[in-house]
């Protein structure tokens, strides 16, 4: 319990959306939501994903919510080409 006086914590959540813009979208929203009742939040994704949901993060942190992109890089994988990270990633005609 706080006493007068002292700052209370803020809550923080971390969200980690599977990598599908199905279940992306939803739960960037329900994120969004707790940022804006005061809770502070963090998004983890990846690059190609995030840049769905990014501008409206931006727009939230511009209001004073504490809303953030954590970005994650997946490592290369031998024959691979770099950059195929989502379920919805172009694969090339070689694969």
């Amino acid at each position: 319990m706080e006493s007068f006086g002292e700052a209370a914590e803020i809550l923080k959540a971390i969200f980690l959306p599977f990598i599908s813009t199905s279940h992306l979208i939803p739960l960037v929203d329900i994120a969004r939501l707790f940022a804006m009742h005061g809770v502070g939040v963090t998004v983890i994704s990846i690059s190609a994903n995030a840049a769905i949901f990014q501008s409206s993060i931006d727009s939230d942190s511009t209001r004073g919510r504490s809303i953030r992109t954590h970005l994650v890089k997946f490592p290369p994988l031998p024959g691979l080409p770099e950059g195929v990270e989502t379920i919805n990633a172009d694969t090339p005609q070689s694969l």
